[in-house]
């Protein structure tokens, strides 16, 4: 960041806290909607057979299988990333923050095991989130379920399966 390269910044008087805050939500909601629609150019036929093959190998997934995908995949989720960094301000605790929240959810979403109770999770606001329920049923019905964080993306075009709040 000191070369100029990045627009990281390290002093939260540059933006104020506000713009902190304010940034942590856009890179979100930029991230879920980024990988909403790069999971779903992965899942065209070309793209599905020859790199996102290789995480789909696991069927019923395991923490390890957020792992377990081709390098041209890691290049195009990592390159938001890029993005981050280069276009808008971003306070490093915040770029940090997005990004253990990302390996996080990644981890606790190919876990195999449900940590938000069924009630919650059909609610009204545990509706709106996506869970590990929501990733598994991804891995089994691959057409389904392509969101990150939120499900607006697959409610919106007709991708989130029937049976993801059960």
């Amino acid at each position: 960041y000191k070369n100029g390269h990045t627009t990281i910044y390290l002093d939260i008087k540059t933006h104020g806290w506000f713009y902190f805050f304010i940034s942590i939500v856009a890179m979100i909601v930029l991230h879920d909607a980024y990988f909403y629609w790069t999971h779903r150019l992965l899942h065209t036929p070309w793209f599905m057979k020859h790199i996102h093959v290789v995480h789909h190998r696991s069927v019923n997934p395991t923490p390890l299988a957020a792992y377990a995908f081709h390098p041209l995949e890691a290049l195009l989720e990592g390159s938001l990333a890029f993005l981050f960094v280069t276009v808008f301000p971003v306070h490093i605790f915040a770029f940090t923050f997005v990004t253990l929240l990302v390996l996080l959810l990644n981890v606790l979403g190919h876990s195999g095991f449900e940590f938000v109770s069924q009630p919650f999770r059909s609610g009204k606001v545990g509706s709106l989130f996506t869970s590990s329920t929501h990733h598994n049923l991804h891995h089994s019905r691959i057409h389904y379920n392509f969101g990150y964080y939120f499900t607006f993306w697959d409610k919106w075009m007709r991708t989130l399966h029937k049976d993801t709040f059960q």
